[in-house]
This record gives C-alpha cells, structure tokens and sequence, in this order.
C-alpha cells in the first residue's frame, strides 16, 4: 500500500508538471533553451531547496516520506532475546478475583510471585515497565527486588507537561532509569533518548537517574557477554563540553542525534534534549510483535510446564509492562496519521524495539539510523538539479521529459531505500524538489525575459 501511495503521488505531480512543460512549450520554444540557462537553473533551484530546508519548510514532508521508506523495508524477524509479560484488562481481573492487593495495573502480590517464577529458569534481565512511587509491600517482596542485580524498574523525569513520577522510596538509583519518550510534533515517536542529566524542574530528585531505562537494561544484558562494555569518548577539540561524549557500546559507537540530520531541519531545546539517537524499528508488519514470546500475566501465573517456562525466560530479557489499559500509546513509523492514541503501540513494546535496537546494534551488527555530513547536502541536491537541467536541455517533447523525470525520481527513491537498508537516512524530497525546479526554471526565465522585451517596444 505504502508504494501504491508512492506511485499515486508521483503520478500526481508529473500529471501537473506535464500540464507545465506543455503550456511553456506554446509560450517558448524549447529549442531556444541554451546550457547556460540549465546551469544556472540548476544553481538557482539548489539555492531555493537549501533555504527551504534551512527555513524547515520540507521538515515535514521529509518525515512522512521517512516513515513510508521505514515501512517498504524487506521484513526482520522479531528480536530472539527478548520476551515481554503483557497486563491487560483480563489481568486485572484476574487478580481481583483472587483477593489481590490492587493499588495500579500490577499487585505487589502478583509482582513477587511473578518474580519468584521467573527467578526460576535463570532470565538474564528483568525490567518493569510500570511506575511503582509507592513502598514495595510486603518486606519479602522489597527484599526481593532489592537483592535482585538484574532487576530494573523505571521513573519519570520532571518537565514543562509533568511533574514527573517517583521510584519506589529505597530502590537503588543504580537500578532506575527513566522512560521518557520525545516524540515528534506529529506525535510519531522516531527517536530514542539514551541519557539526559537531570533538568531543571527536578530540584527534588523525582525521578534520580541520568540513564534511560532501554539502556540500563540492555548494558546490564551485554555486560555478561565476554568483552562487552561501555565508554564515553570525548570530543578531543573540547574536553569539557559533555554534550560532544559519544557512547560506545563494545565497538559500536551510537552517535548523537543533532540537528540538521536526515530530513530534520529544526526542534526547540524540549524536543531534542538528551543525549538521543534515532529509534531504528524492526521491521514489522506489526510494531506490537517486537517479540515471538508474548505473554499474559494470567497464562504465567497459571503456567506449569517447566519446559514453557524455560523456553520463555531462560537467558532472556524479561520486560513487564501494561497493554491498552493507561494512555502509554505511542505512534510510530508504522501508523498513518491519526489523532493520538489511536491505533498505537503500548509503551511497553516500543521500549522492546529500544532494547532490540541496542542489542542487535552490538550483537548482531544491524545498522543505526545514521545520516551524511552537512556538506554532502549540497552536492546531493546540486547533483540532482543538474540532471533535472540537462533533461530540458536534450529533451524537447513534453512528454518525454515527464516520463524521462518519472524514471529519474524512481531512482532517487531505490537509492533512498537502498542507503536505509543500511541505516543511512538519505533525504528523498530535496532532491526530487530541485530536480524539478530545475527543469522548469529555464521555461520560467524566457517567459519573463520575452514579456520584459515586449512590454519595453510596446509604445
């Protein structure tokens, strides 16, 4: 469908460029079109395009087009590691019906047998994804989770929109991390936040963590693989500005997201604060299905086969977290265009496509969302109006030069899609734009020029 949709825009636009070339044709004749006019319009179109990026107005366009390339990507498989135990609404009926404690989504009671079960079979990491700002109850469950090195939970920095949400009170701070999510004016989620240092609005400490928590529990899964750790490489220029450290994970760098990158032109300091990095999703029909091995809290409670049981959680990371029942939907990629929490991902998934993303990047190898330098731009967008500027230089038939354009921007977009499937985010929009501009410039000067000369002789 997303290349149905590719297709029918472009035929949309070369229909209306068609209509252009044709008219302009009755006006100038083509044949008076010299290689100084081409160049020149390829030069004035690449100015345009640049400034209309500076400016952010294609900022837009580029991330629809993004997120339709996203989408067009071959299919992966979900992630092998990763197993994730659901609370839907069924869940909480059932815990009611057994006399549980109830004080959110989860019980304390449930928690510590789950926890107890899941002990059992030897996971690697376990994560809860749910806020708990009050006392673990009883004293065995809080002695539990606090002997427990491989148990994670999460709180919720402070902002402009929140006020944040507390850890329970005594939870080691070297076992919290935040989940803030930033998404983007669309309300479509396409970048990760890794760290951030405490901002202003928490003089208090809500949320004590400096550390996502997608990446704590990732760092605590590879640092038991044989050589894998983490260091922070500063910028050698400037030792002491903190925002130039990169995080490197084992020999994988995850460069810092900075503006300009890819299509993105511009964000206010609240959208791009911390230390973030694009969310590479795997690539999925459903984002929900991160993982082959999802779970209900009921079916784990009830669950007595050892062999399941091992299957699920052995030598794994384990993330607890609720399904539809509290607004943590987010939109990604994946989602047309809709008002928000509409056909969304549950929190609890997309930090699943987080962990995934850390883990197969030191792993397995799978690329990170990465974009050319700033000085490539340019070339890239010169290139492509110097090619829309030789096609009405060599072409004199309206509707050869459409289908001529048609081809061309075709393969801006297989070369777009090939750079992604690599993790390199090649604008698609800027070029094509230039490229047209440039074909069209050169009609648009001898009409101007024709008009200026006749209106001068008029008496």
């Amino acid at each position: 469908m997303d290349l149905l949709g590719f297709l029918g825009t472009l035929t949309g636009i070369l229909s209306f460029v068609y209509l252009i070339f044709q008219e302009s044709g009755k006006l100038v004749d083509p044949r008076r079109i010299r290689k100084k006019h081409t160049r020149s319009a390829a030069l004035v179109a690449t100015f345009v395009v640049f400034c209309f990026q500076y400016l952010g107005v294609l900022q837009e366009l580029e991330l629809g087009i993004y997120d339709r390339m996203m989408r067009l990507r071959m299919p992966e498989d979900p992630e092998p590691r990763l197993t994730i135990i659901s609370i839907n609404e069924e869940d909480i009926k059932y815990q009611i019906e057994n006399n549980m404690a109830m004080k959110g989504s989860l019980s304390d009671e449930a928690l510590e047998m789950l926890l107890n079960k899941i002990n059992e079979y030897n996971p690697r990491t376990i994560g809860l994804d749910i806020y708990h700002d009050y006392p673990f109850e009883p004293e065995s469950l809080e002695n539990l989770v606090n002997e427990m090195d491989n148990f994670f939970t999460i709180c919720k920095a402070p902002s402009q929109e929140s006020d944040g949400v507390r850890p329970a009170p005594n939870f080691p701070i070297e076992r919290l991390g935040f989940s803030d999510f930033q998404p983007d004016g669309d309300n479509i989620l396409r970048r990760q936040i890794l760290g951030m240092s405490s901002p202003e609005e928490d003089t208090d400490g809500v949320c004590p963590t400096d550390l996502s928590f997608s990446l704590l529990t990732s760092l605590d899964y590879l640092h038991k693989e044989d050589g894998i750790n983490e260091e922070n490489e500063t910028n050698e220029e400037d030792e002491t500005n903190e925002e130039d450290e990169t995080l490197t994970i084992g020999s994988v760098r995850f460069e810092q997201f900075k503006i300009p990158f890819g299509g993105y032109q511009g964000l206010d300091s609240e959208e791009s604060k911390g230390y973030q990095v694009m969310l590479n999703y795997r690539s999925l029909t459903n984002h929900r299905e991160i993982s082959n091995s999802i779970y209900s809290l009921k079916r784990v409670l009830q669950e007595n086969r050892e062999t399941e049981l091992r299957d699920w959680f052995e030598d794994q990371v384990i993330l607890i977290g609720v399904d539809n029942i509290i607004r943590d939907d987010w939109l990604t990629p994946n989602n047309v265009r809709q008002p928000r929490n509409q056909g969304a991902t549950s929190g609890v998934f997309v930090q699943g496509h987080m962990i995934s993303q850390i883990l197969s990047a030191v792993l397995d190898g799978r690329p990170l969302i990465k974009t050319y330098h700033p000085g490539l731009n340019i070339i890239w967008i010169l290139f492509w109006a110097g090619w829309g500027g030789w096609l009405v230089f060599a072409e004199n038939n309206p509707l050869l030069m459409v289908l001529a354009g048609a081809l061309m921007i075709a393969v801006v977009l297989v070369v777009c899609l090939a750079f992604l499937s690599f993790g390199w985010w090649v604008p698609f929009v800027s070029p094509c734009l230039s490229f047209l501009l440039a074909a069209i410039l050169p009609y648009i000067y001898l009409m101007l020029r024709d008009k200026v000369l006749v209106g001068n002789l008029d008496p």
